[in-house]
């Protein structure tokens, strides 16, 4: 009677074990840049091509379809972002940092700060403007922007 209900047992885990393997993804995970680290808010680019989350000390932004990634810094080297954001035409991101916005370039890595009213200020939700000219941020006393400036060349 015990050796029927051992067979049953180990047929009904076999069969569970196939069923959760067969609905796992066989895509791997896209690696974060520390071992012990969960990557902040991921975000789709509008294309839905890459991936960008917070790392410590920086943005990562991976390829969507690969294990390819690239790493944007941030201004401090401990500093992860909360929340990242993609231009409307998906070419560059915007981060809130110590003190500023960050935006960077994808293409060159280039990036360019607008400075917070307060120095120690880390903007947490950034707004971009339907047309990718205007960046925008509640802070302390009032809502900030500023006209996109682009990249330096």
């Amino acid at each position: 009677m015990k050796a029927g209900k051992l067979l049953t047992s180990l047929i009904l885990s076999l069969a569970l074990h196939l069923i959760f393997a067969s609905c796992s993804s066989t895509r791997p995970t896209l690696p974060g840049k520390l071992v012990n680290e969960t990557p902040t808010s991921p975000v789709f680019s509008p294309d839905g091509k890459l991936v960008a989350a917070g790392i410590f000390g920086g943005v990562r932004v991976w390829d969507a379809d690969s294990e390819n990634f690239r790493d944007y810094l941030t201004k401090l080297k401990n500093e992860t972002p909360s929340r990242i954001f993609f231009s409307p035409d998906g070419k560059w991101i915007a981060a809130g940092v110590y003190g500023a916005v960050r935006t960077w370039e994808l293409a060159t890595g280039a990036s360019h700060d607008y400075p917070m009213k307060l120095r120690n200020e880390t903007p947490r939700i950034i707004a971009i403007s339907p047309d990718g000219q205007t960046i925008a941020t509640a802070t302390f006393g009032g809502l900030m922007k500023w006209k996109f400036q682009g990249f330096p060349e």
